[in-house]
């Protein structure tokens, strides 16, 4: 049994081809995943329980590495197993790792410069420095530091160009220094920087920046960039949309836009058909009909009117509005409110808004909505693409959103959706603990991992992400599969997976305590030929009985013989008496 994670077994069983039992030990390999012996203890005993061998022993070959002793079996485990006897070679008392790694664009005036930070920690007897590498995943070398270590521990800092379109596995690998090899490499995926393109198409410009319709909005997705995904933002007026290029861009927003000529939202319609995203605003430049004839073909629902409830100046605006009431919460955009702190965005107050036409065979969806039943968020297909209504205004004019906390991770997370990026970048996992990738934003349903020795592995979206368990270190790629294509690589969706940092400190487990587990094991357990401490083997009564059995019945088969000889004996008599009598009469 092989005392991973999940522990496995080498054979389907006790067996006595000795020969394969001892040919799938030696191909035994080592795995990249914590230990858990207890457990294996356990599926161990679970093999001996279903054995009619009257010897019962289990072997542990350990290192005794403590990290691999997190508990102790069940009594009945230990009873299962047999009589424990314990082997192996003792941990090395020392052991260097690289504990993490981690990249980031660098500080200076280099476009595609990035910055890898790495810390390195040692064991026992540690050396004052140690060489660090860093690598690219086939091993060509990118920079290289010294690392001066100070109570066992030191960083290094690496700077590089990096100009791949594509992600990259990095790794910064230490000289060896004894101990595990397997941690002194730490995987890091580095992802090229992809910018959503956002083009703002501004319907109502002010010369006061803070009343400009774009102020808040471009403000909310600048600042939110600073955390991650790095959008550009870039304003057009409505006239100047027909020369500005489209082939860059992911989302387009017409914010407030009164109307477009018609070449220009047939242009709109095959920019999301492609796979596009747009968002529409409302505000003072909407008007309901208007809005049908020019933007009928990009519109989720027709606009029925315009409803006002109060003045945002008035004294009782607050108590005469409405709030965004009814969300969508297993939504991609309001998923992440549907967290501690999530009710920020049911305070949404709104003084105007559209009416919208109900229509019974329409694709939208309404995802958000307001008190009174009326859409808010309203959702369409077209195409590969999306298109999304607010039918509020995205500044102050019509609501008080853009002061709310809500205001920045709502338009992130629209924004987002609509130019279909993953919500999980930059995700780090340990080999053996399950990876959730957030795959909401994507609109595929089967996706396809790439494992780092290139086996792939395909998988279906169940709740909106994809559930994966590594079993190697290395950098994973995911690509979304769709019938009619190739698939296409989601580069964000890039991760990269390590050992377990349980496995870094070469603790011993005490030797006490070895000894203590092989008097437990014969305390609660058996000995080697089966037998609970004390008990007295039934084999030998058996065996009386079966000998007195046979006694028996070849003392009645004898019995039987020198009877049936008796009898003949006497018969013979008889008739010899009778022969010669006849011979002496008259």
């Amino acid at each position: 049994v092989v005392a991973s994670a999940t522990p496995r077994r080498l054979t389907d069983g006790l067996r006595d081809a000795h020969a394969a039992a001892a040919s799938a030990i030696d191909d035994a390999q080592p795995e990249w995943g914590r230990s858990d012996l207890p457990t294996a203890l356990g599926v161990a005993a679970e093999i001996q329980r279903t054995s009619r061998q009257p010897r019962k022993r289990t072997i542990v070959l350990s290192d005794a590495h403590a990290a691999a002793w997190p508990g102790t079996p069940s009594a009945e485990a230990w009873s299962a197993a047999g009589a424990l006897h314990f082997t192996g070679e003792p941990v090395e008392p020392r052991n260097c790792a690289v504990t993490s790694l981690a990249w980031r664009p660098s500080d200076d005036a280099t476009a595609d410069g990035v910055r890898f930070d790495a810390s390195v920690r040692c064991w026992g007897p540690a050396p004052e420095r140690v060489a660090a590498e860093l690598q690219r995943g086939d091993g060509a070398p990118l920079a290289s530091s010294s690392v001066t270590l100070r109570d066992g521990q030191g960083s290094a800092v690496f700077v590089v160009r990096m100009t791949s379109e594509t992600p990259e596995a990095v790794r910064v690998v230490l000289e060896p220094t004894g101990g595990s090899r397997a941690d002194d490499v730490r995987w890091a995926a580095w992802v090229p920087e992809r910018r959503v393109r956002v083009l703002a198409v501004n319907g109502d410009p002010r010369a006061v920046a803070y009343n400009d319709e774009l102020f808040y909005l471009r403000r909310a997705l600048e600042a939110g960039a600073a955390s991650g995904q790095r959008v550009r933002v870039d304003v057009v007026a409505a006239d100047a949309l027909a020369s500005t290029e489209l082939d860059a861009v992911d989302v387009i927003v017409l914010a407030n836009v009164a109307e477009l000529p018609a070449l220009q939202v047939e242009r709109l319609v095959r920019f999301v058909s492609r796979g596009g995203g747009l968002l529409l605003t409302a505000g003072s430049q909407v008007d309901a009909e208007r809005w049908n004839q020019s933007l009928g073909a990009l519109l989720p629902k027709p606009v029925r009117d315009i409803k006002v409830l109060a003045n945002p100046e008035s004294p009782d605006a607050a108590l005469l509005a409405t709030r965004l009431a009814e969300v969508d919460a297993l939504h991609p955009v309001f998923r992440v409110f549907d967290l501690p702190g999530g009710e920020s965005v049911q305070s949404v107050l709104a003084f105007q808004y559209l009416l919208l036409v109900p229509e019974v065979e329409s694709e939208a969806r309404t995802i958000a909505s307001f008190g009174d039943g009326a859409p808010a968020l309203v959702e369409r297909p077209l195409g590969q693409g999306r298109v999304m209504l607010w039918t509020t205004s995205i500044d102050m004019d019509w609501t008080d959103l853009p002061i709310r906390t809500a205001y920045l991770p709502l338009v992130r997370r629209v924004v987002d959706y609509l130019a279909r990026r993953a919500g999980d970048a930059g995700v780090q996992a340990l080999v053996g603990d399950a990876v959730r990738l957030d795959v909401s934003a994507i609109g595929a349903e089967r996706f396809q991992v790439t494992a780092p020795d290139g086996a792939t592995t395909q998988l279906r979206v169940e709740d909106d992400a994809l559930r994966y368990t590594p079993a190697q270190a290395g950098v994973y790629r995911v690509a979304a599969l769709t019938p009619d294509a190739a698939p296409r690589e989601i580069a964000e969706l890039a991760f990269a997976v390590n050992v377990p940092a349980s496995e870094f400190a070469p603790e011993r487990l005490p030797e006490p305590t070895f000894e203590a587990w092989e008097r437990a094991s014969t305390a609660s357990g058996s000995d080697e030929r089966g037998m609970p401490p004390g008990a007295r083997p039934l084999w030998p009564m058996l065996l009386m009985i079966v000998l007195l059995v046979i006694y028996a019945e070849t003392l009645v088969s004898v019995r039987r013989r020198v009877w049936e000889r008796l009898k003949l004996r006497w018969a013979s008599r008889a008739s010899g008496q009778s022969i010669r009598g006849r011979r002496r009469g008259p």
